[in-house]
């Protein structure tokens, strides 16, 4: 069987204490208030006003404020 190629894929589950302590969970619910949202809008096809932290980011951004050009009154 020269020039075969073989691969493998090994799976695992752990199985530790902590794990046990605190099991992982696959779907996990949002909150109330980012129903509706993607944390990858653009991945959507959406736009970037419909992502999860989108008013939070953009609230957070300075005003631009219109200035006189240098050397003007």
């Amino acid at each position: 069987m020269a020039g075969k190629k073989v691969s493998w894929m090994i799976f695992g589950q752990r199985s530790d204490p902590w794990l046990r302590d605190h099991p992982q969970t696959d779907v996990v619910d949002k909150p109330a208030n980012e129903a509706g949202t993607y944390l990858y809008p653009q991945g959507y096809g959406q736009p970037l006003s419909m992502g999860t932290d989108y008013t939070r980011t953009h609230a957070l951004e300075p005003t631009a404020q219109p200035t006189a050009p240098i050397g003007q009154p």
